[in-house]
């Protein structure tokens, strides 16, 4: 059975969070900039035997060398993905809020999930 996913309430707006899906020990953290937990959420998805990890970060720096170090660490491989970002014609800054309350991050929610079950399914290794 699925167990649900450990809340850390400590942060507002980011969360590591640890679960059971579909049989295999999940690992969630979104914090992904520097000078963040990032680093630390990690090494609880090591030491608590994830089978799969999905962090934010970003494309340069230490966050990106924190994802590759624990990939190197736990001998997890890599899939790189980026967020779902709309820019307007009125506005110039990228966002995932687009017109009529519609929010690109469910959409975002819903690929990382098929990237985890076609990796649990075998499609993707």
């Amino acid at each position: 059975d699925d167990v649900p996913f450990e809340d850390n309430a400590d942060y507002a707006t980011d969360a590591v969070l640890v679960g059971t899906y579909r049989g295999l020990k999940i690992g969630i953290c979104t914090q992904g900039d520097p000078y963040s937990h990032q680093a630390e959420w990690l090494d609880k998805c090591l030491s608590t035997g994830c089978d799969i990890i999905v962090a934010a970060c970003r494309t340069k720096g230490y966050t990106k060398l924190n994802v590759e170090e624990t990939a190197r660490k736990g001998g997890y491989g890599i899939i790189w993905v980026s967020t779902f970002c709309h820019e307007s014609k009125e506005e110039k800054s990228a966002s995932p809020e687009m017109y009529e309350g519609v929010n690109l991050n469910q959409f975002m929610a819903e690929t990382l999930k098929s990237l985890i079950d076609n990796f649990i399914s075998g499609r993707l290794s």
